[in-house]
């Protein structure tokens, strides 16, 4: 064993008494390093397919999130496309209304336009009526409510003269 590890220990004496290193040590080093790098190669290429893993799959998991994505822009697209249907309808029904407000606004002036003459008549023939009606009702009265039914009546037909005028 003590020979074994002499062999494996080159000492700086060695090397520069003979100028050419053996052959043998050589090629022993070249083979033991090729080993070594077949390793890390074969370390490598593991590695590189392991992180071509992740990736695929991380690329995967961005996909499937980018198609939901678009799938949720599909039904936004209808969701505002209802809207703004929605949105037209309610402007026609404003201007609908806006329109019957506007035909209202044209009656109400027109009725106030009415002449004084029209109004006075109405009046008239509401005072008529109940002149006549107190009419009828006086003649089943006697007395003194007879009476003062008379001057109700008188009070009315006044009211009619001063309203033709």
């Amino acid at each position: 064993m003590a020979e074994a590890s002499r062999e494996k220990v080159h000492s700086i004496q060695d090397f520069t008494r003979s100028e050419k290193p053996r052959q043998d040590d050589m090629e022993d080093i070249k083979r033991k390093s090729e080993k070594d790098m077949g390793k890390v190669a074969i370390f490598i290429s593991i590695l590189s397919v392991l992180l071509l893993v992740i990736f695929f799959f991380g690329l995967n998991q961005n996909i499937t999130g980018l198609n939901q994505e678009v799938q949720n822009l599909g039904a936004l697209r209808q969701d505002v496309g209802t809207l703004a249907t929605q949105f037209s309808n309610i402007q026609q029904t404003v201007g609908s209304v806006q329109e019957n407000v506007g035909s209202l606004e044209n009656r109400f002036v027109e009725l106030e336009k009415l002449p004084a003459q029209t109004r006075n008549m109405i009046l008239m023939n509401d005072l008529n009526a109940m002149n006549q009606r107190l009419g009828h009702i006086g003649s089943q009265l006697s007395g003194q409510q007879a009476t003062r039914l008379q001057e109700a009546q008188q009070l009315l037909q006044q009211l009619q003269t001063e309203l033709a005028q």
